[in-house]
């Protein structure tokens, strides 16, 4: 029976991808063994980070007449930030392993085995940050002036941050092993029906996986003309003035991100003998594609937010608390493919007689499509935080009563327009396949097992913020 043989042949030419060498053995045996492997990567990636300042200002002036006393910490900071981060990884392991066993006279013996990855990737991550006009001023004035001015603090902060990254996995592995051993006759005259004489033994594997990836990330941080004002104003000046607090803040951060991991695994054995013309055919293929895109976006624009502080004492005792006033516009936008696919296949074969025909055909196949797109948005327009106590005969707590004055220190005072904008896109697809077949026994045998799975995925998510006009004063 050749039939068998020649579908075999043809078979190979679908699932075989590479060629190998036949060797010729004793007693008219011959013994092929083919195995091909290829590993195709194409990676690509693009980083791009822009930040730009064009009129950031820091000033600080302190003006004492008669003036013992010190003038506290001032720090004032114009920060703008863009980082951009495209990455690929790609990691394949491909292995194939073919052993065989037997003998007699005219048995043919075949072990083929093919694999194949491809892995295409492409990221690509921009970032931009921008400050238009930002500006931090601190005055402080005392005419007769003892006392210390207390901390300051003002920071215009603009950042944009994008992550475009791809990573693969592929393991693909292939064993094979035929096994025929001679039997020992039991007379001299029956030895050559003991004889596994014109046997034919084939085992065909073929792996094939595919992986595309796609990520795009972009971030965008926009501050107009943030400003940040703090005055101080005393004129028979003992006292404190308190900490100053002021802050504008912008921050974009987009993610897209795509992992992949796929594991393949076929294993056929075949052991038999001991009959004329016995066939014996293991075909196993298995077939995984993954198709991914992540795709995130976020922004953030602060147009006019302003911080001011005024602090006016004529005759002077007392301190001034702590002030914290903040404008904040934050945007995230996180695109997320995850996938896994593991497929096995598990073939043994055990038997023997005259004219008996195995054959067992396996095949699995995987396909996952995957779509996620974020996309965060926050925009402030003219927030602005103002805090202007006035004292005119100014005592502390511990001072005197004085009708024209507030008794307060000047307490703690927090102000704080936020803007937040979160969006996340999530796709995730695990997919296991195990199909095992064991046939033992004489006659004729046939095992036929099939396995599909296909998952499209598809998600969006769209956030957005937005405060017009706010003014928060006290």
């Amino acid at each position: 029976m050749k039939r068998l043989s020649a579908l075999v042949a043809t078979a190979v030419l679908a699932l075989c991808f590479g060629a190998g060498q036949a060797a010729a053995m004793e007693g008219g045996e011959s013994a092929g063994q083919t195995a091909g492997q290829s590993a195709g990567s194409g990676q690509s990636a693009s980083g791009g980070s822009g930040a730009y300042q064009l009129g950031p200002r820091n000033s600080a002036t302190s003006i004492r007449v008669l003036s013992p006393g010190d003038s506290g910490n001032v720090s004032q900071s114009n920060t703008t930030t863009a980082g951009a981060i495209a990455a690929n990884g790609n990691k394949t392991d491909q292995t194939v392993d073919q052993s065989q066993t037997g003998g007699g006279s005219g048995s043919d013996a075949a072990q083929i085995a093919g694999q194949e990855a491809k892995n295409a990737q492409y990221a690509d991550a921009d970032a931009k940050a921008k400050q238009i006009g930002a500006k931090n001023d601190a005055l402080g004035i005392r005419v007769l002036s003892p006392g210390d001015d207390g901390d300051l603090t003002q920071s215009n902060s603009t950042s944009a941050g994008a992550l475009a990254a791809n990573g693969n996995k592929t393991d693909q592995s292939i064993d094979q092993s035929q096994g025929a051993p001679e039997k020992e006759p039991v007379k001299a005259e029956d030895a050559k029906s003991a004889q596994p004489s014109g046997s034919d033994a084939t085992q065909i594997a073929g792996q094939s996986a595919d992986n595309r990836q796609s990520a795009d990330a972009d971030a965008k941080a926009v501050q107009v003309k943030p400003t940040n004002t703090a005055t101080s104003i005393r004129v028979l000046s003992p006292g404190d003035d308190g900490d100053v607090t002021q802050s504008n803040d912008a921050t974009a951060v987009g993610i897209a991100a795509n992992g992949n991991w796929t594991s393949q695994s076929t294993t056929q054995s075949q052991a038999g003998g001991g009959g004329y013309g016995s066939e014996y055919a293991q075909i196993a293929g298995q077939e995984a594609g993954n198709y991914q895109k992540a795709d995130a976006d976020a922004t953030a624009v602060q147009v006019k937010p302003t911080n001011s502080v005024t602090s006016i004492r004529v005759l002077s005792p007392g301190d001034d608390g702590d002030v914290t006033q903040s404008n904040d516009a934050t945007a995230l936008g996180v695109a997320l493919n995850l996938n896994s696919t593991d497929q096995s296949i598990d073939q043994q074969q055990t038997g023997g007689g005259r004219g008996s025909d195995s054959l067992q055909v396996a095949g699995q196949g995987a396909w996952s499509g995957q779509r996620a797109d974020a996309d965060a948005t926050a925009v402030q327009l003219g927030a602005k935080n103002e805090y202007a106590p006035v004292r005119v005969g100014s005592p502390n707590r511990k001072g005197t009563h004085d009708k024209k004055a507030k008794q307060e220190d000047g307490g703690s005072v927090s102000q704080s327009n936020s803007v937040n904008a979160f969006a996340l896109a999530l796709n995730l697809n695990a997919t296991r396949q195990a199909l095992g077949q064991t046939q033992t026994g004489r006659g004729s045998a046939l095992q036929v097992g099939g396995q599909g799975s296909w998952s499209a995925q598809s998600g969006y998510a769209d956030a957005f913020g937005l405060q017009g006009v706010m003014r928060a004063k006290e």
